[in-house]
């Protein structure tokens, strides 16, 4: 910006116009009228986005003109005597016409205000500072430092702010009192004097009006008048475009405001009453509930078991048999809503009337909730389904498939149920078909001893996939309950030859000889080479049937289904777990609990067990075969809960093999402590697989004492 003010001869030669009068115009004059087109044209960016820069520099340049034709205005009679009046100072001295302008920055303590650099010698008789008007500002001394522009170019009476307007075209003026660009011009740290003021300005006034910049106070038509008007056509364009984006920056930000308030109701309204508005109005207007027959069931199910089964099918199907006299509102459970479940039905309050989503060995919590009361009605949170279905609908399930959920009735005796089933899932032995051709060998095993006996052989054929050696069997030692039912709870139940897993407590036996037995069995095949190297990560034993490193894995046979869906049933098999057919097999039961404080516990009880526990809406035949969405087939491979689909002559040919295990099934010992007691199990034989406790019978006895001590405080 300095150099665009500096005095330029041969631009003053070609603006040197001469007036009416005939009289010759200083060319300080000319120069200050002249150089608004070359500061403009300077200052505007090429896009005009900073609006707010451009008037700041045309401000300050406009500014320190206005100050120059004041100072060689009053240079104009050369011979006075005032004009080096030593009582005046310097301020009426002329200005020289090489000396550079001070530059305009931007003060970084306010970015939205103007200042000047400190002078430096020899610029502008080194006293002059262009402030903006800030109220205490550190370089303010008296009153009189506030005095504007127009002070300088007229005099100090009412009508000095009038006056000045003349200088400027009425848009410029109006932009820049748009965005508060008033300043001041501090000369030598004083403020201009009456006199030195008023003959300032009408000496300037009437060399501009000379030169025919200005006439009878308002602008005539010239070149530089249409420069100054293009100009501010494009600071008003410039600014509404701003006024516009802000205006809708504005707008953006309540719309964002009201939609975060409208959200944050929406979710209260729903946590607290758990309905949306939208059905909150629709009870309130009667819209819900029209008819008082219409029976409402609230269904909540796992997340994960949504595309597993045909859910939505079957709840619409049901709907329209029903013809409108029952309706279920079908919602996903969130996962890890156990605890918030039992904390509201604990103080009477659910948003589900059934719930689908627990295994039989993790609802006993909700069973044995104030099991041990007197009152029956306050026993459990769920209710016993054996109230509310008949005798005969109850023997249509599975026997085993109800023993997982079932408990003694500590005042009649009885066994109370406690869960509706649907779905069962049986401990398999699933294989690999190729690799079993591969080594020679035709028959599955039967018993664990055949077991060891096909895993010899596997061993000595050396089978590899990718350049490892493949494992004859996968087990899962690591800390969890995986030990305990895959590998403890099968092999001692075959070696006990149908006399069960429990002992005369009804807990895990832990002390009889084919306990002790299992044990030593388990560190024989680990040392033998027999069992996969990396059976102590849990993770990684559970992907070795998928992965083709391991031969056989004794597991839930939805392991093996998954297998299955990698490689096909040509590659990978499932079979009864040896010893099943004289000690049964393991079994987990999927079911519909009621909690209850439910409002319609018997209606859910006959609804569910109609829709999701006999085959009337093919849901059974759907999770025995599966079933089709999207094109793709989904689920099946699993067990049916009643007895009469295993007659289906289209069973898959896995179900119908391993349907014949379930009449002598078995479920988790003490299923209210199974948890502790497992992780207490793994323990100890990983100890005694790593030699540091000597025996296995040392082992199950150090078991047993911990059961006394930690489970059971006997």
């Amino acid at each position: 910006m300095g150099d665009l003010h500096r005095d330029r001869p041969g631009r003053q030669q070609g603006r040197q116009t001469r007036p009416p009068d005939g009289r010759q115009l200083p060319s300080g004059v000319l120069e200050a009228v002249g150089s608004a087109d070359v500061l403009l044209q300077h200052a505007l960016p090429r896009d005009c986005g900073d609006v707010s820069r451009a008037l700041c520099r045309i401000a300050g340049g406009v500014r320190f003109r206005a100050l120059q034709v004041r100072r060689q205005s009053r240079a104009l009679p050369a011979a006075s005597s005032d004009d080096h009046d030593p009582r005046r100072g310097d301020a009426h001295r002329p200005v020289r016409a090489d000396v550079p302008v001070p530059s305009v920055r931007q003060d970084r303590r306010a970015p939205h205000r103007l200042c000047r650099r400190e002078p430096a010698p020899g610029d502008l008789h080194h006293a002059e500072r262009l402030h903006l008007d800030r109220p205490g500002h550190p370089r303010c001394r008296d009153d009189r430092r506030g005095e504007h522009v127009a002070g300088i170019l007229g005099d100090h009476g009412a009508d000095r702010a009038e006056r000045s307007r003349r200088l400027w075209h009425p848009d410029v003026l109006r932009h820049l009192e748009r965005v508060s660009l008033r300043t001041h011009v501090y000369v030598d740290g004083q403020g201009p004097d009456a006199a030195g003021g008023d003959h300032a300005a009408q000496e300037s006034m009437g060399a501009l009006r000379q030169r025919g910049a200005v006439c009878d106070g308002a602008p005539v038509v010239s070149a530089d008048h249409h420069r100054l008007r293009a100009a501010s056509e494009i600071l008003r364009s410039g600014l509404e475009c701003r006024s516009t984006q802000a205006i809708g920056a504005l707008m953006l930000r309540w719309f964002c405001l009201i939609f975060a308030v409208v959200i944050i109701v929406v979710s209260v309204v729903e946590y607290v009453w758990h309905a949306t508005p939208f059905e909150q109005i629709q009870g309130d207007f009667g819209l819900a509930r029209t008819d008082p027959s219409v029976t409402v069931i609230r269904l909540g199910v796992a997340s994960w078991q949504m595309n597993e089964f045909p859910w939505e099918e079957t709840v619409r199907r049901y709907e329209k048999a029903k013809r409108g006299k029952v309706r279920i509102k079908l919602s996903v459970l969130p996962e890890g809503s156990f605890n918030s479940l039992l904390l509201f039905w604990r103080y009477g309050y659910t948003e589900y009337d059934v719930v689908v989503a627990f295994a039989d060995e993790e609802i006993h919590p909700f069973i044995d909730y104030n099991w041990n009361t007197t009152d029956p009605a306050r026993r459990s949170l769920l209710i016993n389904v054996r109230d509310y279905l008949s005798e005969d609908k109850m023997n249509s399930f599975v026997p085993a498939l109800l023993d997982g959920a079932s408990r003694k009735d500590p005042n009649t005796g009885k066994m109370n149920c406690y869960e509706l089933p649907w779905m069962g899932e049986v401990l398999a032995l699933n294989y690999n078909k190729k690799y079993f051709q591969q080594a020679g060998i035709k028959e599955l095993p039967k018993s664990w001893e055949e077991v060891e006996q096909v895993c010899e052989r596997l061993k000595r054929a050396r089978l590899t996939h990718q350049d490892k050696e493949v494992a004859p069997l996968a087990m899962n030692f690591a800390q969890r309950g995986f030990f305990a039912q895959n590998c403890y709870i099968p092999m001692l139940a075959a070696f006990k030859k149908g006399r069960g897993i429990k002992d005369d407590k009804g807990r895990l036996d832990v002390a009889s000889p084919e306990a002790v037995k299992v044990f030593a069995t388990l560190k024989r095949w680990y040392k033998a080479g027999y069992v996969t190297a990396r059976s102590f990560v849990s993770e990684r034993v559970e992907q070795e049937l998928r992965t083709l490193d391991a031969v056989m894995y004794p597991h839930w046979q939805s392991r093996g289904l998954w297998a299955v869906d990698d490689h096909g049933p040509q590659v990978i098999g499932l079979a009864p777990t040896p010893g099943a057919q004289e000690a049964g097999s393991l079994i987990a039961t999927y079911g519909c609990i009621i909690p209850k404080c439910s409002p319609v516990k018997k209606e859910a009880a006959e609804i569910c067990y109609e829709l999701f526990c006999t085959d009337q809406f093919k849901f059974q035949s759907a999770v025995a075969k599966g079933f089709m969405l999207d094109g793709k087939k989904k689920g099946g491979n699993k067990m049916p809960a009643t007895k009469q689909i295993y007659d289906h002559p289209d069973l898959p040919p896995g179900v119908a093999e391993l349907g014949r295990s379930l009449n002598r099934g078995y479920s988790y010992p003490d299923p209210t402590n199974w948890a502790q007691c497992a992780e207490i199990l793994v323990v100890e034989f990983q100890k005694y697989l790593r030699d540091k406790t000597p025996t296995a019978a040392e082992a199950l006895e150090t078991v047993r004492e911990r059961y006394a001590d930690e489970v059971y405080t006997e």
